[in-house]
């Protein structure tokens, strides 16, 4: 028999990153198979905790296979390349602009968004 928190997740869509976010596991995947995929949205969450700590992150909305799903970033405490990327990438939405499909990608074990003509 499952324990709880498999058969919640399952049915819930929550931990690990399932449901509408995008997980470790498909994360890995999507950067091995240098898969593309559409930002549609990109939203600030200030308020957002990791293991009882603040841990403020981007949240962006992706159109992955069809579906809308979500991946989420955290902040940096340095402002990285990837949040002034996302910051721009947001005031570009925001105005009514779109933005080329993208991939995921590794620079050592930090994601990065690539355009996927690249």
């Amino acid at each position: 028999m499952a324990g709880f928190f498999e058969d919640f997740a399952a049915e819930e869509g929550v931990g690990g990153g399932e449901g509408s976010y995008i997980g470790k596991a498909e994360k890995a995947q999507l950067i091995d198979d240098e898969t593309p995929f559409v930002i549609t949205a990109v939203e600030d969450d200030d308020d957002n905790t990791y293991d009882g700590r603040k841990s403020p992150r981007y949240v962006v909305t992706v159109t992955l296979g069809g579906e809308e799903r979500k991946l989420g970033f955290g902040k940096s405490q340095n402002d990285s390349s990837r949040d002034r990327m996302l910051a721009a990438m947001q005031e570009r939405l925001a105005a009514g602009g779109d933005i080329e499909p993208v991939r995921l990608g590794l620079v050592g074990s930090f994601q990065v968004l690539r355009p996927a003509s690249s």
